[in-house]
């Protein structure tokens, strides 16, 4: 067997030596005598002839399903003003079962070991510093990206270089843009991301950047068109003489955020994604002289938090009533619109297309 033997420098405590042996080819590695792949002073086996590796810390059992892989170390001294500190690189497979398993990243300083990056077996990488991603190139991510350090959750695109209407960020879903992050001018970005598909939008129309530290501030009002919904009934609707009439509507023209139900609670717009909404609602009664007419809206089926009454038009002419309001409402708060008369019979809320009866409310803060 051929060998190639080196004159020994003077080691220092602690120096570990990897010696290796080839075969009649001189291409073989088989074994590793003196040395190791880690802290622990033993000596790691290759896991096959000519492969370099680091093997199983144990052979795992019913009782213990998972062994990681001994680790591969990087190891490096620097001086911190009063002593040498070690400083390590590590390089593990963590395994907790056969079917749950990631190769990982860690950093050591002096007893501390913390875990910087993780691929798992699916091929999900896992960071818990900053993702840098540079270069002038398009840098997709196919999978979703996720932001979950609670304290300061950033995901930075820098256009120092961009002009003015350059997009930073696209989002798509199957191959369509959903939503942008563009420039707006020097100091502004715009955001704005399309919902539905009708391809209605929701805005966040202006940040600025107010120091070099990356405070952000939003300069403009947050504005969310779209969202919200219109309904109506196809059919004339009978009002009692004197009494109150909550009105049902079995049609919708558009629902963005699952606030109406054709099915159960018909007279209801319920509120789904919280914030400062514009209700309105249109009657047109039927011709008669006699009276008044009113419509309200009702908030959580005892508060009226929008009003309009008047008295019937004359001669053949329908009583026409647009009420309308502006409401903070909290998750789960619905509205209706109630109407009444005293004309001194029963009177119909007509239909009439596009306008009658009608009832909706849309988010604008």
């Amino acid at each position: 067997m051929a060998q190639l033997i080196l004159p020994y420098p003077d080691f220092q405590p602690n120096t570990k030596i990897i010696s290796s042996q080839v075969d009649a080819n001189n291409t073989a590695i088989t074994n590793l005598l003196n040395g190791n792949l880690g802290p622990d002073n033993v000596a790691y086996p290759f896991l096959a002839t000519g492969t370099l590796g680091a093997d199983k810390s144990g052979t795992a059992t019913s009782a213990t399903q998972g062994y990681n892989s001994r680790d591969l170390i990087l190891r490096g001294s620097g001086w911190d003003g009063a002593a040498a500190q070690d400083r390590d690189w590590i390089l593990r497979q963590i395994i907790t079962s056969s079917t749950a398993y990631r190769l990982a990243f860690l950093k050591k300083e002096g007893a501390f070991e913390t875990l910087l990056a993780s691929i798992d077996q699916a091929g999900a990488l896992s960071v818990t510093g900053n993702l840098i991603v540079s270069g002038t190139g398009t840098h997709a991510f196919a999978g979703p990206v996720s932001v979950t350090n609670a304290s300061t959750p950033k995901f930075v695109s820098n256009f120092d270089n961009a002009a003015s209407g350059a997009r930073v960020l696209e989002i798509q879903r199957q191959g369509a843009v959903r939503g942008v992050i563009s420039i707006a001018d020097v100091n502004d970005i715009a955001f704005n991301v399309a919902t539905g598909a009708a391809g209605a939008e929701v805005f966040v129309e202006s940040f600025r950047i107010l120091n070099a530290t990356g405070d952000i501030q939003v300069v403009k009002k947050l504005l969310h068109t779209g969202l919200g919904a219109r309904v109506y009934n196809n059919a004339n609707l009978s009002t009692a003489n004197a009494t109150v009439t909550i009105l049902p509507f079995n049609s919708e023209r558009w629902d963005t955020d699952a606030i109406h139900d054709v099915a159960a609670n018909t007279t209801r717009l319920t509120c789904n994604t919280a914030g400062k909404y514009l209700i309105t609602g249109n009657i047109s009664f039927a011709a008669n002289a006699t009276g008044t007419r009113y419509a309200a809206v009702r908030l959580n089926g005892t508060t009226v938090v929008g009003y309009d009454q008047r008295a019937a038009v004359g001669g053949t002419s329908n009583t026409l009533i647009t009420v309308a309001t502006v409401y903070d409402l909290a998750v789960s708060d619905y509205v209706e619109l109630m109407v009444g008369q005293d004309s001194g019979g029963a009177l119909d809320v007509l239909y009439a297309s596009a306008y009658s009866p009608e009832f909706s409310m849309i988010k604008v803060g």
